[in-house]
């Protein structure tokens, strides 16, 4: 809503309210805005949550209520939606003592459901907040932001951008840390739970990339229901949970992130989701898939395709001769993505094996390793029945080639304190991170990277961003302390732009592993590499069973590869390691030319395993049937199974430890107690037909009677009337 806009509304409305009479019930599909003017107030609705709004007696905005239709609606109205911290002092947003007055509301359709749009002035300050809430249509989750603008020649410091302030019941909060959480404190992608006791807060969040330390995302069970929630953003955040005697409130935001609204700099602060569901692990798997395909995708689905990456098996030594070698061997295996990592451009592949920073940033192949160029390696993995992947990463240079012609400039640098990386003198750094708040930088960019794409035609990009370091250099559009803040920004302009002008491209997001894990980068992102500690099994497992209770499945990616621990060449058991990264998208590092024949008809027949499973895995969500398996040495079994959210069936992948038991009961999670299912083994073929509710209760058996002790079970829902057979065993 543009100022001019607002002044003519003020001079229409008197007290404000008058407003909530002219806008009436605003469906679209299965998702409207009731408006009730006695009340003050708005209720967001789907078949699946109701959240109400309002207008408390003095001015401030509140969530009131929150429910579904299997769920006790939550009362929320003891505290403020959300504030803002102008020029250093928290302000409910509304609050007519601070100055706010309301304007007014606007319903419009979004692409998957319909928007509310709030908005309030602070005449005093020159500014203008507008609070928008999203309802999609089919799942149990409202989106919610704030816009701040301000008039021509006024100006004001927000801080400490708050996503929303809730008041709720007292339960136990569980989250997920990060991947640089230390082993002694769990290790990366684990399942935390904490129950705050009066007097105690919890905090949570990420200093640098969104989830260094923990996933930007939370739960609350109350014992009666789950709520959850998070914040679509890649950059550092926090939540605080604060307990009272009576209620918990969540806070969350970005911390501290100084920023300066003007007329021609406005602020939209990052989106933030929050949903309810009744009390299940099941439940909120699948209130999450359901809400990121279609709130956040908006109905782009996941592809999951097999994927060769070079970079375990050859580092930077690679050419075009054994390119070409190995696009043969993994066609024959059936991968059907082959993508050429780093090192592939002008000085790489000169340092050590793994050094991919030297040459990073010249934007050109090295035409003595790859003397037809990159685009010959795209057509010939066209022609044996691949896609072609490529390497990048555009926000980091080496800073030999800073100020060569065409290519990175001094002053486009990030700094934080004089220093391009804060460990490292000047003399000693190496490489450079572009700060993409310069709105140059950003046009160089996207400059490079469409010269690239365009001569190259990659089927795949995988971006990458290895260091990260908050720029408080001046001349960057930023301040001293929203460098964060405007990187974020920058980040997605850029790749709105590559989506626009490549909508096909499948993009891979990666951060020296999965240090920008997070509900933004899935709305320009493909497939998510989860951690270069790809290697034991056992740590794939643990990652999987972590991230897939709240992201899909078919979006987290692990290779097949060994290590000393667990070495693929001549592996006990090759299809443990295959079918640990299944649950997932399936992709494969090691040099084929190595493995014997035996091992190579092996990983074909797993990867054909994995191809006919992939539909279930593409649409759906998973449910933990035992405990997440620890990082450490396992004794037990662990299993997890992955739902379909169209048909109803199901895969349950479980694991055996060398120490494990002979033989464990799974239990499927989430079945139609009426319907029957026909449930079958990868290796032993068809085991029975049995209901729903027997398959919950009595489980299925499973003992050391195949080949490896990795397991997958195909539950598949049979028609209505299909006759029950031997109990499944």
């Amino acid at each position: 809503m543009s100022l001019g806009i607002v002044l003519a509304l003020l001079a229409l409305i008197v007290g404000g309210r008058s407003a909530l009479a002219q806008s009436p019930s605003s469906p679209t599909g299965q998702a409207s805005v009731i408006v009730d003017a006695s009340r003050s107030s708005w209720t967001m609705r789907n078949d699946h949550v109701s959240l109400t709004i309002g207008l408390g007696a003095d001015g401030a905005l509140r969530m009131l209520s929150l429910g579904s239709p299997a769920t006790t609606a939550v009362k929320l109205d003891t505290g403020a939606d959300t504030f803002l911290t102008i020029d250093g002092q928290p302000v409910p947003l509304g609050l007519r003592q601070a100055g706010f007055t309301f304007i007014g509301q606007t319903t419009s359709d979004h692409p998957s459901g319909v928007e509310l749009a709030l908005t309030f002035s602070l005449g005093a300050r020159g500014l203008v907040a507008t609070r928008h809430y999203v309802v999609h249509s089919t799942s149990p989750v409202v989106e919610v932001w704030t816009t701040v603008t301000a008039a021509d020649g006024q100006s004001a410091q927000l801080s400490n951008l708050n996503a929303y302030d809730l008041t709720l019941p007292p339960g136990t909060v569980s989250w997920i840390t990060g991947l640089q959480i230390a082993e002694a404190d769990g290790g990366p992608f684990t399942s935390r739970r904490q129950q705050p006791q009066p007097g105690e807060i919890l905090r949570i969040g990420a200093a640098g990339r969104s989830s260094e330390t923990a996933i930007p995302w939370w739960s609350l069970d109350t014992g009666s229901l789950q709520l959850f929630g998070g914040l679509m953003w890649s950059g550092a955040w926090s939540v605080e949970f604060a307990r009272d005697q009576g209620t918990l409130r969540a806070s969350l935001g970005l911390p501290d992130s100084p920023t300066e609204v003007r007329s021609d700099v406005p602020l939209e602060m990052p989106h933030a989701f929050l949903g309810v569901t009744q009390n299940d692990a099941f439940a909120v798997s699948a209130a999450m898939q359901a809400f990121i395909l279609e709130g956040i995708r908006h109905g782009r689905p996941f592809e999951s395709p097999v994927v060769y990456n070079t970079w375990f098996s050859y580092g930077t030594r690679t050419d075009e001769e054994q390119i070409r070698d190995e696009m043969e061997r993994v066609a024959a295996l059936g991968v059907e993505v082959f993508v050429l990592d780093a090192g592939w451009y002008l000085g790489g592949g000169r340092g050590a094996f793994f050094d991919f920073e030297e040459g990073l940033g010249s934007w050109q192949a090295d035409a003595s390793r790859f003397p037809k160029g990159l685009a010959s390696l795209t057509d010939y993995a066209h022609s044996l029945g691949m896609r072609f992947g490529l390497w990048v990463e555009p926000e980091r240079t080496s800073l030999s080639w800073v100020n060569q012609p065409g290519l990175a400039r001094d002053d486009w640098l990030v700094t934080s304190g004089g220093r391009y990386d804060p460990g490292l003198s000047n003399e000693e750094a190496k490489v450079g991170q572009l700060c993409l708040a310069d709105g140059r930088v950003r046009g160089w960019m996207l400059e490079r990277l469409y010269a690239l794409i365009d001569g190259v035609r990659p089927d795949y990009l995988k971006w990458d961003n290895n260091r990260w370091f908050n720029c408080d250099r001046s001349g960057h559009g930023h301040g001293q302390g929203d460098g964060n803040l405007r990187q974020v920004e920058g980040l997605y302009a850029v790749l709105d732009q590559l989506r626009l002008r490549y909508p096909q491209m499948l993009i891979e997001n990666v951060s020296g592993g999965g240090n920008r894990l997070d509900f933004a980068m899935l709305r320009y992102s493909d497939v998510a590499w989860m951690d270069d500690r790809s290697a034991p099994s056992l740590f794939v497992r643990h990652n999987l069973q972590g991230l897939g209770t709240v992201f899909p499945p078919a979006h987290l990616f692990a290779f097949i590869m060994g290590n000393a621990s667990e070495p693929l060449l001549r592996a006990d058991d090759l299809s443990m390691l295959a079918r640990s990264r299944m649950p997932g998208v399936l992709g494969l590092s090691v040099k084929t030319r190595e493995l014997v024949k035996d091992e190579l008809e092996l990983l074909a027949r797993e990867i054909a395993h994995y191809k006919r499973l992939r539909p279930i895995l593409q649409e759906g969500s998973v449910t933990l049937l035992t405990a997440q398996v620890p990082r450490s040495a396992s004794v037990d079994w662990d299993a997890l199974q992955v739902t379909s959210a169209t048909t109803g069936d199901a895969i349950v992948f479980a694991f055996a430890a060398p120490e494990a038991p002979d033989r464990t009961t799974v239990r499927p999670q989430g079945l139609d107690p009426a319907a029957t299912y026909r449930v079958e083994s990868i290796d032993l073929g068809p085991l029975g037909v049995a209901t729903g509710a027997d398959l919950m209760s009595g489980g299925i058996e499973l003992n050391d009677a195949t080949a490896s002790d990795a397991h997958i079970l195909v539950i598949a829902r049979q028609p209505a009337g299909s006759a029950v057979g031997a109990p499944v065993r």
